[in-house]
């Protein structure tokens, strides 16, 4: 029976999980957790073993909105990150490097084979790799399948079941490699460098990552953080997503769902606040009266908790680090005061420090604050949580009173249509409260100075200029002069892979490279979603980006979108290092992707909208991108849209074959990905 306290799971939700809810001693909100963080600040070198598991049954804390009496709930059918011998968690411990440290991380894959069921759409195969996302790690494969490997995506481990660790795989083109490859972190040039490693098996990603198989990885300044821990709490918002199947009668035990269904929660409409009361952390499925109703619940849990409180002390401003680290879900973030001395619900304006690791330049760094921030799948965001600026306490000059009774808040996603609902295109993300936020009271009354370090924070750092190459001399291939930017060199199999399999074509004058994302052949699990690769002249200006070449054939057919094929197929683009390419990205369908590309960073130079289209929202403040000058490793395409984007192929790192794509990953794995090859 769920108590009357028990705002989260009241109604429908307490019914669907009263089964699986285990009570805690103690009425006290759950605290959103302080990670583990895992460092060598005095070494030159850090290394980990990444255990991956598939065979863990997850315990889920639930958090409350009047601090009631706690709750758990335990998941089977997560696919988990366990950290240097710890449990395999939702939340796995963070690595922090610093500049010019090497990173080795050692795979252990222990994932079992998942047969098909009525939770899983297909079979699940024991095999996974690890990408490093936001950092230029060599893509260097070792020939000895057993040995070190590189960021590279076309390599897979086997699990324990196949009896064979290190059997390459012909039938996939693949090699396994417990190990994942050393990484010189010294080549990034950013004051909030905020990453995240995640599976990436073509395939598999929406699975695994969407079954919480992912952690976070921040690389430290050489200036270091110090004044940063000292002067503010750093927050860790890690945002998954989980759909669960009712609980076992005996077991007490929810399974994880693999079929997403966006729509479980119903469409999207405005929210009373009762209602949202009802969505605190998760959601029911919509009663649409259809016979075959869905089942379950849709849980959010942040940095592995249901619905935390993060409580913001009255002298202490905060930063927090968010990472979108759902497989498909996007977030349209809003901080809203829901009770306490500032009165009736209303939106804070956040203060954005950095998106995707790149620090916002000075115009964005005074720019007075963001409602709403969308996330899509991997984005980043780092925000300045300071009462005073939000709103909260009361300026006088540069000073701030702050409340006498504590202010109480929550983060919300206010749901997102990522296509026009009308015409049933896209997915439709569920408005959620994912967290509570308690920005606690000063009785004293006493006026503080807004903190002068906060001032040098905003300050961004020097922007990396993407038109000038970076240590083009080499001496050998793939053998950059100064090999600490280039640790692979010390792998043979690294000097074999620089022979050239590609000859790159150089664009002409005028033109641009054109990636278009579209319709693959037919509508089965591999080949729903293609990219087509091609060029054209450029023409663009504000809001406008004209391709003549291409332009007067109209839209290509749905087949004419290659879906992936298999990774030792030829390279779909052919790139000379030391290139700084312009990039048109064309969403040919209707409803909203997300760009992604390994191994490089992007400055958006245009983007151009198609007007009317409600989708626009999954752009989000992004359509001020082309002015904050900052670089990107992932972007959102709305329906119908044009962006322009400048790429740099100018580090010796990237030598080699990688991937971009749609990470989206359910459009990913459905043959949104192609392969782009950098040679000497």
């Amino acid at each position: 029976m769920c108590s009357g306290t028990y705002i989260l799971y009241r109604s429908a939700i307490c019914s669907l999980l009263a089964g699986a809810l285990t009570t805690l001693a103690g009425a006290a909100p759950v605290e959103l957790p302080a990670p583990r963080i895992l460092r060598a600040p005095s070494t030159s070198a850090i290394s980990i073993s990444l255990r991956a598991t598939n065979k863990v049954r997850a315990t889920v804390p639930v958090g409350t909105a009047d601090g009631g009496a706690n709750r758990t709930l335990q998941a089977d059918g997560l696919y988990l990150y366990g950290v240097n011998g710890t449990a395999p968690a939702l939340f796995p411990p963070v690595v922090v490097v610093r500049q010019g440290q090497t990173f080795n991380v050692r795979m252990i894959n222990d994932l079992q084979p998942v047969p098909a069921s009525a939770s899983q759409d297909h079979p699940e195969v024991p095999f996974t790799n690890l990408h490093t996302h936001g950092v230029l790690v060599p893509t260097a494969a070792a020939a000895n399948p057993c040995a070190a490997q590189g960021d590279n995506v076309f390599v897979v481990s086997n699990g324990p079941s196949t009896g064979a660790p290190c059997k390459p795989l012909p039938a996939e083109s693949h090699h396994s490699g417990p190990a994942h490859g050393s990484a010189v972190l010294g080549q990034l040039s950013y004051r909030y460098p905020l990453f995240w490693m995640h599976p990436h098996r073509h395939g598999s990603s929406e699975t695994q990552v969407g079954g919480g198989m992912s952690m976070l990885l921040y690389v430290d300044p050489l200036r270091g953080q110090g004044s940063v821990q000292r002067n503010f709490d750093v927050k860790w918002l890690m945002l998954k997503d989980l759909h669960l199947l009712p609980a076992d009668s005996r077991s007490r035990v929810l399974t994880r769902n693999t079929k997403y269904d966006s729509e479980f929660c119903g469409r999207l409409a405005p929210l009373s606040e009762k209602e949202w009361a009802l969505r605190r952390g998760g959601c029911p499925p919509a009663d649409t009266g259809a016979a075959s109703r869905s089942e379950g619940t849709w849980v959010f849990p942040v940095s592995g908790v249901i619905y935390p409180t993060i409580t913001v002390r009255a002298r202490k401003p905060q930063i927090w680090r968010i990472t979108n680290a759902s497989a498909d879900a996007s977030y349209r973030l809003q901080l809203v005061v829901t009770s306490g001395s500032a009165g009736t619900p209303k939106p804070l304006s956040m203060r954005v420090l950095a998106l995707d690791g790149g620090t916002l330049d000075q115009d964005a760094a005074r720019h007075p604050g963001f409602d709403e921030l969308v996330l899509m799948p991997s984005a980043r965001a780092e925000l300045l949580i300071d009462p005073c600026r939000l709103g909260v306490g009361t300026m006088a000059g540069s000073r701030c009173i702050l409340p006498k009774s504590d202010v109480i808040a929550e983060v919300r996603t206010l749901g997102l249509d990522t296509g026009d609902q009308e015409r049933d295109a896209g997915d439709h993300w569920p408005a959620i409260a994912l967290a509570r936020v308690v920005f606690k009271a000063d009785r004293t009354q006493r006026t503080r100075e807004i903190s002068p370090v906060q001032a040098r924070m905003l300050e961004p750092d020097p922007i990396e200029n993407p038109l000038r190459a970076v240590a083009p001399e080499q001496t050998t291939g793939a053998q950059p002069r100064h090999v600490t930017m280039l640790p692979h060199a010390k792998h043979a199999a690294h000097q074999a892979e620089a022979a050239t399999s590609c000859s790159p074509v150089p664009l002409p004058a005028g033109h641009a490279r054109v990636i278009r994302f579209g319709n693959g052949l037919a509508k089965t699990y591999w080949t729903h979603f293609g990219l087509l690769a091609t060029s054209s002249r450029l023409e663009w200006g504000n809001n406008s980006v004209k391709l003549p070449d291409i332009d007067k054939d109209g839209t290509p057919k749905p087949g004419d979108y290659p879906s992936f094929g298999a990774p030792d197929s030829p390279s779909n683009l052919c790139i000379r290092y030391g290139s700084v390419e312009r990039w048109v990205l064309v969403n040919d369908t209707d409803e909203c992707h997300n760009f992604h590309i390994h191994q490089t960073r992007f400055r958006v130079r245009e983007i151009a909208l198609v007007e009317g289209e409600k989708a626009n929202a999954c752009l989000g403040d992004r359509k001020a991108s082309k002015d904050f000058k900052t670089l990107h490793d992932n972007f959102p395409l709305p329906p119908g849209s044009r962006v322009v984007v400048d790429i740099p192929f100018t580090r010796p790192q990237q030598i080699g074959k990688f991937v971009y794509h749609c990470h989206i990953l359910g459009h990913e794995d459905r043959g949104m990905i192609a392969t782009v090859e950098v040679v000497p």
